[in-house]
């Protein structure tokens, strides 16, 4: 155990922080839930790094907890106040909303519209995500939070008594329209009081001028640095840093693809709007139909494919992505609350893949049009392990596409099409075009170590060719 004899006389935190016995370096866990006075078990991210089976000591902040048992992420029978020392609340904090807990108003600018941000949820929902730490609702009455107490508030209080932590948030109004007023600012610093140092007491403000001037980040004293990033530096730092975050993690083995795809594939799903925190591989129905893919503008080359196809099973389903353009993407904040027409394609697919239109899931699919590009990231967040051919037309300019076709809220950050093709590394892949943009060379050498196959053909390919590649 750790000492500071003789520099100083050891106390109780001293004598008693659990260590590893081949180690001088003090066990670790992480509290996963708020641990109360009466608490007597624990909740932690793990206790399988060192930890006594029972009868541990546990150090949090300045008390000392005696266990008796645990589990895989629980320390049990918990002893509080051990050694002297006085069993205390451990929570990660409070909060505080002013003014901003709505129903019906979520936010008038893009600042609090972020694409993606309340796509089947909302400010409501967001907020009552705090439970059970404390938390306080401020209203006015002259904003769009003028029902919260009788509406808003008790929603998100009955989310907290379902922690049996009804007590834990509260909800003040008060008679100004939409601004943070001296009012709500003691009820802020109250309520900090009360959770964060354990007092009671009122707080007054302190009189005080406010220097808008000093306020601002730039002025003639301090002026911006000249190499600061205009909004299109900016834009081309992201793009080339999510660049080297795909090359770092640039699969080479089959235990490399699982770690990417563990770290790609939940991101892909997440930039899709596929709500879900995991979705069952998807494995090729050997005796399902072929399913084709189209939008109305490829229909006529669908329909001889799978004339091509006969007498094999085929599926035809034409999904047209909803017509929108650029700028009808970012008007009133479409995106922070819709899907975007490749989402709305992806989501569709996922559907025809997984079974769950009342049809059996494809052995293998075409995609055609629009529906290309969907498919083959559907494909990928989902590990369909069948045959796939997608048509990718597409802009040269990558930019161009991100922002049009292929937008979707963090598609870029999530790999993209890279991404999409390295997590079907395992598997045949066929496109018909190929963005210039895209590194082919390098996906298909890595795609050939991984045991899969990548090929490319022009989208003239003859519905043989294209019904040859499905039979290999």
């Amino acid at each position: 155990m750790p000492s500071k004899f003789p520099n100083s006389i050891d106390d109780a935190s001293s004598l008693y922080s659990p260590a590893d016995a081949f180690s001088a370096k003090p066990l670790a866990t992480i509290t996963t839930m708020p641990v109360y006075v009466s608490d007597t078990t624990i909740s932690v991210e793990s206790t399988g790094v060192g930890f006594p089976d029972e009868y541990g000591i546990l150090s949090i902040d300045d008390e000392l907890i005696v266990y008796t048992g645990k589990t895989a992420t629980q320390f049990t029978g918990c002893q509080r106040g051990a050694f002297g020392t006085v069993a205390a609340q451990h929570t990660s904090g409070a909060t505080v909303r002013a003014n901003m807990v709505s129903a019906y108003m979520q936010g008038g600018c893009l600042c609090e519209n972020g694409p993606g941000l309340r796509i089947g949820t909302d400010n409501v929902e967001i907020a009552a995500m705090a439970a059970p730490r404390p938390q306080l609702v401020i209203a006015a009455t002259g904003d769009w939070t003028k029902r919260v107490p009788e509406e808003e508030w008790p929603a998100i209080r009955a989310v907290y008594d379902l922690y049996g932590a009804g007590d834990r948030t509260a909800c003040r109004q008060f008679n100004y329209g939409h601004n943070y007023n001296v009012e709500s600012r003691e009820a802020m610093y109250a309520w900090f009081n009360r959770w964060l140092q354990s007092r009671s007491e009122p707080y007054q403000e302190r009189p005080f001028e406010a220097d808008i001037r000093a306020m601002r980040v730039w002025t003639a004293e301090r002026k911006m640095p000249p190499n600061a990033l205009d909004e299109s530096g900016v834009w081309s730092a992201l793009r080339v840093d999510a660049e080297r975050a795909l090359d770092r993690a640039w699969p080479s083995s089959t235990e490399g693809l699982q770690a990417f795809g563990n770290l790609y594939r939940p991101a892909l799903r997440a930039a899709l709007g596929m709500l879900s925190d995991s979705a069952p591989s998807r494995a090729p129905n050997r005796r399902g139909a072929v399913l084709i893919v189209t939008d109305s503008a490829n229909r006529e080359r669908a329909e001889k494919l799978r004339a091509e196809m006969s007498p094999a099973p085929t599926r035809l389903l034409v999904s047209d992505a909803p017509p929108m353009s650029a700028a009808d993407l970012w008007k009133d904040f479409h995106s922070c609350y819709n899907l975007t027409p490749l989402a709305v394609q992806a989501q569709r697919i996922a559907a025809a893949l997984a079974g769950l239109d009342g049809e059996a899931a494809p052995r293998a699919v075409v995609a055609l049009g629009s529906a290309g590009p969907a498919a083959l990231l559907v494909a990928a967040a989902v590990d369909y392990r069948g045959a796939l051919a997608a048509h990718l037309d597409l802009p040269g300019d990558p930019d161009a596409a991100f922002a049009g076709v292929l937008y979707a809220p963090g598609i870029r950050r999530a790999g993209d099409l890279s991404s999409a093709l390295l997590l079907r590394g395992r598997y045949r892949t066929l496109l018909l075009g190929q963005p210039t943009w895209l590194h082919m060379e390098r996906l298909q050498e890595t795609t050939r170590q991984l045991g899969g196959s990548l090929e490319a053909a022009e989208f003239s390919a003859t519905p043989a060719a294209i019904s040859g590649f499905l039979r290999k």
